[in-house]
């Protein structure tokens, strides 16, 4: 595995878990955890990782990802390995969006749902990463109509049932 170039590490684009963006306290490295859930002892560990590669603060992004921030370069390289052995890195490849599709966190198990919303958000979402193209910012909500909508959020398409 190779280090981010500086002309990756630029503003204005979606930073990832295998391309940092630098900031004032270092790298800010953004987990997007597969299909946007943690268990709870997922969470400890990347809790553990962000205290042992980076100044230990987490932060939540408006699209449910983690950022890990004040990683040091000399770690990021061994945060990635471990991050990539028990499975929690998932991104798209190229400059698009990294994370996609928002979904209500009760999605596919909310008994208000009109409609399975997990499923569709794994079905647009996997389609998505297919375009080529795709602004890194661009979003999509898919909202199966249960109890948290999310009528907040805001997107650039949105899949309401």
């Amino acid at each position: 595995m190779s280090l981010p170039t500086p002309e990756t590490m630029r503003r204005g684009w979606c930073p990832g878990t295998l391309r940092p963006m630098q900031t004032g306290d270092g790298w800010l490295v953004r987990l997007h955890p597969p299909r946007g859930r943690l268990a709870p002892a997922q969470l400890a560990f990347v809790s553990e990782l962000a205290v042992r590669h980076g100044n230990g603060q987490i932060e939540i992004s408006s699209r449910g990802n983690l950022q890990l921030r004040g990683v040091r370069e000399a770690s990021h390289p061994v945060l990635v390995a471990e991050l990539l052995e028990v499975g929690l890195v998932d991104e798209a490849t190229g400059d698009g969006p990294h994370r996609l599709v928002l979904a209500s966190p009760l999605a596919g198990r909310e008994a208000g749902e009109l409609l399975d919303a997990a499923a569709l958000a794994a079905a647009v979402e996997a389609a998505g990463r297919r375009i080529v193209g795709l602004p890194a910012k661009f979003s999509i909500v898919v909202d199966g109509g249960g109890a948290l909508a999310l009528d907040g959020f805001a997107a650039d398409l949105r899949l309401r049932a």
